[in-house]
């Protein structure tokens, strides 16, 4: 009767040490995955600057980062300018990056390779009823400049 109350302890200890070595190793993995950061992740802000119906503006906006899923990148803009009239404009924006760091060809068209302050960019325009939207894209999807044309509206936006 000893014999088989050890065993039935030890059978115990045993599934109690697998359950804290898989509690161990999950906690572990996580907290490895946790510390390899999404180099796609990124947020950063903009300042504007241009005209808006013919009266000098500026302003600022944000481009945000917004996890989509393996195969592409979304990043929203969200801005603000105000005329020297004091009227304000918002700009809404989004850009979209396939996995391979080159915008959706579908809705961009590729024009040329380019150096922005000494880096070099891949310059993309949206151009679609009457608003054209040019991009000049950075390692990792970081767009370092827009610059949008809609209506009379035209303003240029650099990173900051």
């Amino acid at each position: 009767m000893d014999e088989i109350l050890a065993k039935k302890g030890v059978a115990v200890a045993f599934v109690a040490m697998l359950v804290v070595a898989a509690v161990m190793m999950y906690a572990m993995m996580s907290l490895l995955g946790s510390m390899h950061e999404d180099p796609y992740d990124h947020s950063y802000g903009y300042e504007l600057q241009g005209t808006s119906r013919g009266v000098a503006c500026e302003g600022s906006g944000t481009m945000e980062y917004v996890s989509e899923n393996n195969n592409y990148h979304l990043y929203r803009f969200s801005g603000e300018v105000i005329s020297s009239d004091g009227r304000t404009d918002k700009i809404d924006l989004g850009a979209l990056f396939n996995e391979d760091e080159t915008m959706e060809p579908s809705l961009y068209t590729f024009l040329r390779n380019d150096v922005l302050d000494g880096t070099e960019v891949t310059v993309w325009q949206y151009d679609r009823s009457g608003e054209r939207c040019t991009y000049y894209v950075g390692e990792y999807c970081k767009v370092l400049r827009l610059d949008i044309v809609s209506g009379d509206c035209e303003l240029i936006g650099l990173v900051e």
